[in-house]
């Protein structure tokens, strides 16, 4: 009961401005773990900036690893790569989206992606899989990438960057065998220690 209580607390506090313009009141790198109830081990999804990102592969969780940034977003000449950083019980793992098309010269440009959905198998998106440090371009069965809310972050109404929020999910072929990534989300901030323009 206490936990459940501790867990309503926590989400009434975060859940307190629903506008488009977010403040936070927290150290802006510090992640905020808010469990899953239906999914343990994953985070909670969310759109309050807790820095977080998880996955399912098959019945493995990837999780975010609380010392590193879960995204950096790299811009370089047309493509946008957005890297989720993670780790699971047996592997480190980068997920990457690269987006084409995709350029904006500050953080500040993410915000046309708000509810912006991407198609893996025919929008201008693909996928790289670091795995131990071995750099992997499966073949995508299916799959999405969903920005599902994109807001801009003010502390003390001083602009600190972007919220990213969403959700994926993708099913793919490597060396031969397949593999489901599911239940995928996220919920980062993006600013000026974790965007690139190279």
């Amino acid at each position: 009961m206490k936990y459940r209580f501790f867990i309503l607390s926590l989400s009434a506090i975060l859940l307190v401005n629903c506008s488009d313009d977010y403040e936070a009141s927290y150290y802006l790198d510090d992640s905020i773990f808010i469990p899953d109830p239906e999914i343990p081990g994953l985070p909670i999804y969310s759109e309050q900036g807790c820095n977080t990102f998880g996955v399912r592969l098959d019945r493995e969780n990837i999780l975010y690893d609380p010392g590193n940034y879960p995204l950096k977003v790299i811009v370089k000449n047309d493509t946008s790569s957005f890297i989720f950083d993670g780790h699971s019980s047996y592997s480190d793992y980068k997920i990457t989206f690269l987006i084409d098309d995709l350029s904006p010269t500050e953080e500040s440009g993410l915000m046309e992606l708000d509810q912006v959905a991407y198609d893996l198998e025919s929008d201008n998106i693909s996928i790289e899989i670091q795995d131990c440090g071995e750099t992997i371009q499966p073949e995508i069965i299916s799959g999405g990438l969903n920005f599902k809310r994109v807001q801009n972050l003010y502390v003390d109404d001083v602009y600190k960057g972007v919220i990213l929020s969403g959700i994926f999910n993708f099913k793919v072929i490597i060396d031969g065998t397949p593999f489901a990534f599911s239940d995928g989300r996220f919920d980062v901030i993006v600013g000026y220690s974790n965007f690139y323009v190279l």
